[in-house]
C-alpha cells in the first residue's frame, strides 16, 4: 500500500473533520480576529495612500473602550469609536485549497475619516489575512473586501499596520556644508528616491541606488512617502538639489535610469519642502 505522506494526511484529516462538524457547520476556516495594542504603518495602496501614511505615527485598538486612536506625526490624535461586525459578518480572503481566512471588521462609523489630503469614506479596520503575519488596515468601506484577495483589495484607499510601537527617528546630520543631494528613478512601476549628504566628488550609481553604502545617506532607495518624512528631519534652511539624466551628465556622472519623475510627484515634493523650509533645487 502506497504511504501518504504527512500533508496529504493532515488534509485529508482536515475533510473528516469538517465532514463530522454537521451540526455545526466546517470548521476549517482561519479566523482573524483584530486584536487590541499599538500598530505602526508597514505599507500603503497607491500614492494618494502612501501621502496620507506619512501623516500618521501610529494606530492604537482598544477593545474595552471601543475605541481607535491615530496619532498623527504632528502629536495630535483622531478618536473614533468603532462597531465589531458579528462573527458571521467577517468577510473571508485568502483561499488556499481547503479553507479561507475570515477578517474581523470594525466600522468606524459613517462620518468620512479624512488624514491628510485622503479621506476614506466609511472607513473600516480590518485584520488583515492571511493570519500570519499579523497586519490590520485602515481602508474605505466601499468595494469587496478579501474574496480572491487580501483586506486591500477592491480599494486604492488602504494603509497597512503590524503590532509595535513607532521606532524614534534616527539622527540627521546638521547642517551639510555641501547640502543634500537627491536622486529618483522608476523601477518595478514605482519611482525610488535616495536623499544623500552633498560631497565635492560624483558618486556612482551603486551609491545612489543603494547597491553599494554611501556615507551619509539619509534616505535609499525610499517612496516618495519616505522622502517626505526625511525632509521633515532636515534642518531649516537647508539646500537640496534634485538632478535630472542630462544635469547628471554634466557632472560627470553616468544617470543611467536615473530621472526626474512625473510634475505630479514633483509638485508634491517641491510644496512640502517648501512647508518645512528647505530649499529645493530641481535641475532639469
Amino acid at each position: 500500500m502506497k504511504r501518504i505522506d504527512d500533508a496529504r494526511f493532515r488534509t485529508l484529516a482536515a475533510l473528516i473533520a469538517c465532514l463530522l462538524s454537521s451540526l455545526t457547520g466546517c470548521l476549517l476556516d482561519r479566523w482573524a480576529p483584530v486584536e487590541p495594542g499599538t500598530y505602526t504603518i508597514v505599507r500603503s495602496a497607491g500614492r494618494a495612500s502612501e501621502m496620507a501614511a506619512r501623516d500618521i505615527r501610529k494606530l492604537e485598538i482598544d477593545r474595552e473602550a471601543r475605541v481607535a486612536v491615530l496619532t498623527l506625526a504632528d502629536g495630535s490624535e483622531i478618536i473614533r469609536a468603532f462597531v465589531p461586525r458579528d462573527r458571521s459578518d467577517w468577510p473571508d480572503g485568502c483561499p488556499s485549497n481547503i479553507n479561507d481566512t475570515r477578517m474581523e471588521v470594525l466600522d468606524l462609523g459613517e462620518e468620512p475619516l479624512t488624514i491628510g489630503s485622503l479621506t476614506f469614506p466609511d472607513p473600516l479596520i480590518v485584520r488583515d489575512c492571511p493570519p500570519t503575519p499579523e497586519h490590520v488596515v485602515l481602508r474605505a468601506g466601499a468595494g469587496q473586501i478579501g474574496g480572491s484577495g487580501t483586506a486591500c483589495a477592491g480599494t486604492e484607499e488602504c494603509i497597512t499596520f503590524a503590532p509595535g510601537e513607532p521606532a524614534p527617528p534616527s539622527p540627521i546630520p546638521s547642517g551639510a556644508m555641501k547640502g543634500y543631494e537627491l536622486y529618483s528613478w522608476p523601477e518595478g512601476g514605482e519611482w525610488h528616491l535616495s536623499l544623500l549628504t552633498g560631497t565635492d566628488r560624483v558618486k556612482t550609481y551603486a551609491e545612489v541606488t543603494g547597491q553599494e553604502s554611501a556615507p551619509g545617506a539619509l534616505l535609499t532607495a525610499g517612496t516618495v512617502g519616505d522622502l517626505l518624512t526625511a525632509l521633515d528631519r532636515l534642518p531649516s534652511g537647508a539646500q537640496v538639489i534634485w538632478r535630472g539624466a542630462e544635469p547628471l551628465e554634466q557632472i560627470g556622472m553616468e544617470p543611467q535610469n536615473l530621472a526626474l519623475p512625473p510634475q505630479p510627484i514633483i509638485s508634491d515634493v517641491v510644496e512640502h519642502a517648501e512647508e518645512v523650509g528647505v530649499t529645493l533645487i530641481i535641475a532639469r
